[in-house]
């Protein structure tokens, strides 16, 4: 599997499960993660809208998913897609992206780009 690929495995494998627990009603996938996650699992590309302002980032996976109705992503053998280590990817509430477990600052705290605190202990 190519780096692009790896580097957006998580993201796009929690889309799909997204939109699979939705029931395949994307307008019930409301975290902007999953819908950048859909348009990369469908389309093998990065997003063109860069937020989800007026229905951008939705209108994309919409358009996305209509045209392909699988992932693009290639199947990995057991070996090759199976974590190097016991590391869990930790969803954050406000903007639903994925963020690994093991990305601790120098006080062990969990945090996503959008400055949410994302590791169990969150109350200072």
């Amino acid at each position: 599997m190519d780096s692009f690929w790896t580097n957006h495995r998580a993201e796009v494998l929690a889309a799909e499960a997204a939109l699979l627990e939705a029931g395949g009603d994307l307008a019930r996938v409301t975290r902007v993660g999953h819908l950048k996650g859909l348009i990369v699992s469908r389309t093998g590309k990065v997003p063109k809208a860069k937020s989800n302002a007026n229905d951008a980032m939705r209108i994309e996976a919409a358009a996305a998913v209509e045209l392909q109705p699988a992932t693009l992503m290639p199947v990995t053998s057991a070996a090759e897609s199976a974590p190097a280590s016991d590391e869990v990817m930790l969803t954050c509430e406000s903007c639903g992206e994925l963020t690994p477990s093991s990305a601790v600052d120098c006080d062990g705290r969990v945090w996503c780009e959008c400055g949410e605190r994302l590791d169990s202990d969150s109350e200072d």
